[in-house]
């Protein structure tokens, strides 16, 4: 027995109206008397904006009289978006998205429709919201209290997007410390966001016949697609034949084992830098490799997609893992030589600076400008500057400059600790 959907009044309160029926928005539309024209979110969008006006009173002052948002005529509508400082060139949703979210920002009203405790802060709201969708399980339901719809069947980056913008109100930091659930609700929302991005038992590990032991990886290819992949740079396609691409490489490029190069442009990249593209309406999509072995729902066509997973030999497969292995442990060598090569420049940057840096003062002495010799610390120097030369040529004693040098260091560190430590108190 399915459960019935929950009315959109409840959905509204919890920024979900996404999760609702499409002929249930367009009844609703319908009987406000407004167009019901759109996908699912462009419908759901417009639904929201009319029960924010409604809900919490909000109005316009036209004329001196209170006026609904929607009452407006358009003339009227671009007029109030430029009294704003908008842009009034755009469709009606988009007007009324702006004109909606300023007099929310400036509403004074109280709005008893969205919570029982007016003085809650919006993190509480949504961690009460969080902890009562856990009692039931619905993890879907609690990702999307952040305003992001998300399916069991979305993108781990969906997912993710949501689990980010929800933690940022509901961490124990964030709210108050006499919120003695915060705790329990962020551990509520850690859970759904595992449960949901880890993929479904989809495979099934069953011994090989090879030899050694081995073990092969086996999945249903059904509802699966070779997913166009695009370069980042130049936007050519990628895994063309003629590319000299084997059909596996796609396994190892979004299973992010493996990284390639443009055939156009030379551009290296992984599966997560590469643009990713529905195998049905060919639109942008996000990917994350703990999506190739789910299915996912694309936002834009809302139809099923896999990932296809190629046959490879177990002996192909060994072999093309020790050759990425041997890759990237060649680069990680370049890196920590190049590291290696920063490190020695600077050095010898710094060193050539500290000279310069001693040669400038030396001249300094010499022209009666500085008082102590910059070797040894002398200063009872005659000031002529024959006589200062005279005493720079032998001013070689390496016990009495390396002394010099061990108490100039001495005292900068005594001036630095106290600076540093009353910043920190005065800050």
């Amino acid at each position: 027995m399915t459960r019935a959907p929950p009315p959109l009044h409840d959905l509204w309160t919890r920024n979900q109206l996404q999760r609702a029926k499409l002929a249930d928005l367009k009844q609703y539309l319908k009987e406000v008397k407004l167009p019901m024209a759109g996908e699912l979110r462009d419908v759901a969008h417009r639904v929201k904006l009319h029960m924010d006006v409604v809900h919490e009173k909000l109005t316009v002052h036209v004329d001196g009289t209170s006026v609904s948002p929607f009452d407006l005529k358009p003339a009227q509508l671009r007029k109030q978006v430029a009294l704003l400082g908008k842009d009034p060139q755009g469709n009606k949703d988009e007007l009324l998205t702006l004109l909606i979210e300023h007099l929310q920002s400036t509403s004074t009203s109280s709005m008893p429709s969205r919570s029982d405790d007016l003085k809650a802060t919006p993190g509480v709201k949504q961690a009460k919201a969080i902890l009562e969708l856990a009692a039931t399980d619905d993890y879907s339901a609690i990702l999307s209290a952040s305003g992001i719809d998300v399916q069991p069947s979305s993108s781990t980056a969906i997912m993710r997007k949501a689990y980010l913008k929800l933690s940022l109100l509901v961490h124990p930091d964030k709210l108050p410390k006499d919120f003695a659930d915060a705790t329990r609700a962020f551990q509520a929302l850690v859970t759904a966001y595992e449960m949901l991005s880890q993929p479904p038992e989809l495979i099934t590990a069953v011994p090989a016949k090879a030899k050694h032991g081995t073990m092969e990886i086996m999945r249903s290819n059904e509802g699966c697609h070779r997913t166009p992949v695009h370069c980042p740079r130049c936007h050519e396609a990628w895994g063309l034949p003629s590319h000299g691409c084997e059909p596996f490489d796609f396994n190892f490029l979004m299973m992010g084992l493996k990284t390639f190069h443009c055939a156009t442009c030379l551009f290296e990249f992984g599966c997560m830098s590469a643009e990713h593209h529905c195998p049905h309406c060919h639109r942008r999509v996000e990917y994350h490799p703990n999506d190739f072995h789910r299915h996912l729902t694309c936002a834009s066509c809302r139809k099923t997609y896999g990932f296809y997973m190629y046959k490879i030999s177990n002996r192909r497969e060994q072999e093309y893992r020790a050759a990425i292995r041997a890759t990237q442990e060649t680069k990680l060598k370049d890196k920590a030589r190049k590291d290696e090569r920063t490190k020695r420049a600077s050095g010898r940057q710094t060193k050539s600076d500290d000279m310069r840096s001693t040669q400038g003062k030396e001249t300094l002495f010499a022209m009666n400008l500085l008082d102590a010799c910059p070797r040894c610390g002398d200063d009872d120097v005659d000031p002529a500057e024959d006589s200062r030369m005279s005493h720079l040529r032998t001013c070689t004693n390496a016990t009495k400059i390396q002394a010099y040098q061990i108490k100039m260091r001495h005292l900068s560190q005594v001036i630095i600790l106290p600076l540093a430590s009353s910043q920190k108190k005065y800050n």
